[in-house]
């Protein structure tokens, strides 16, 4: 089966990212991880990456719009790896608080996913994408706000992820609803 280079990039950065230790990994305190472990903790969480090679992963990343990783052997199976974003949400050696986190953000879901959402008590187990004007929302039946400044409060940490575009891991229920344009 062929590996989805995009879906191994996305889960590499994030257990870099959210937390390292919730994956079995172990930074140093630059946030270097062996790269060897992180590719055991991709094979442990999708059979399909069992037979993941440390050159798939850089490839992954090379084919990504923005680099998420860095690595300390260009080529080769060997070396380390770590997010480009630290823990904080930040680029290593600059940091994104000239952007601002918006005080809102928006995801555009069908139906039956914001219901979902909405009785689970959380938005993106596993992680979402968000939009920072609800009009970029485009292609789902409603559009969920999510009040960015209180769950950020309570510890949701949001990554930018380029112009107007955000991540977050999950979202609790109280920092949702849905969006109206009297908001």
């Amino acid at each position: 089966m062929r590996v989805e280079l995009r879906e191994v990039r996305a889960a590499a950065v994030q257990a870099l990212q959210f937390p390292p230790s919730a994956f079995g990994l172990q930074p140093d305190a630059d946030g270097w991880v062996d790269l060897n472990a992180l590719l055991l903790a991709l094979a442990g969480s999708r059979p399909s990456w069992a037979r993941l090679s440390a050159r798939e992963l850089r490839l992954a990343d090379e084919q990504a719009d923005v680099s998420g990783l860095e690595f300390t052997v260009p080529h080769g199976a060997g070396g380390f790896v770590r997010s480009r974003l630290n823990a904080h949400g930040q680029v290593r050696g600059l940091s994104l608080r000239g952007q601002g986190l918006p005080a809102w953000l928006y995801c555009a879901l069908d139906v039956d996913d914001a219901v979902r959402a909405v009785r689970a008590g959380l938005l993106g187990d596993g992680g979402v994408t968000l939009q920072d004007e609800p009009a970029a929302c485009v292609g789902g039946a409603l559009v969920l706000a999510v009040h960015t400044r209180s769950a950020a409060e309570r510890g949701v940490g949001f990554r930018a992820r380029g112009t107007g575009r955000w991540w977050a891991p999950r979202i609790p229920r109280e920092h949702l609803m849905v969006y109206t344009s009297r908001q």
